[in-house]
């Protein structure tokens, strides 16, 4: 947790307006001990933090391994259980949606994911799109990033997302 505060620290120096983070590992534990711990470490990092600080913004992730934040429901739990929730906001990142399941490369998927992702976390509180597209098949759980137009997801997809 020292680094992830030591990281903040640097962010306000830097008069950044966000710190973009990967959410973690339950680290075999389950997703409520993880989802608890991520919002610990949040906590303690924004307990001192002045309200016009740096938004923490958790990224989703592709939902490898004991990885939490493939969700949109594990996303909101970290935020609801944060002391100070108005000061996290979300990344989504395209190679990590497509390789979790969010069928973003096709029209209609991509309607539905922005559809769940308002509902369940609130558009609002998107700060950044993490933009690349994924080496790896979809729903594959790999994190495997590569050139826009040039992966699965491909360009014709991008160009709705970016539209």
């Amino acid at each position: 947790m020292a680094i992830y505060r030591d990281e903040y620290a640097r962010a306000r120096q830097l008069r950044a307006c966000y710190l973009v983070t990967h959410v973690g590992s339950h680290r075999g534990q389950g997703e409520a001990l993880g989802i608890a711990r991520v919002a610990e470490a949040i906590n303690r990092t924004l307990q001192y933090a002045p309200d016009d600080g740096p938004l923490i913004v958790l990224e989703n992730t592709a939902g490898s391994g004991q990885g939490l934040g493939y969700t949109f429901e594990q996303l909101a739990a970290i935020r609801a259980a944060a002391a100070r929730a108005a000061l996290v906001g979300f990344c989504l990142d395209t190679a990590h949606l497509f390789a979790a399941g969010h069928p973003i490369h096709t029209e209609a998927g991509l309607a539905q994911v922005t559809s769940a992702f308002d509902r369940i976390v609130g558009k609002p509180l998107l700060k950044v799109i993490h933009l690349n597209d994924s080496k790896v098949p979809f729903d594959s759980r790999v994190d495997r990033h590569w050139h826009i137009g040039e992966g699965q997801i491909g360009l014709e997809a991008f160009r709705r997302i970016v539209n």
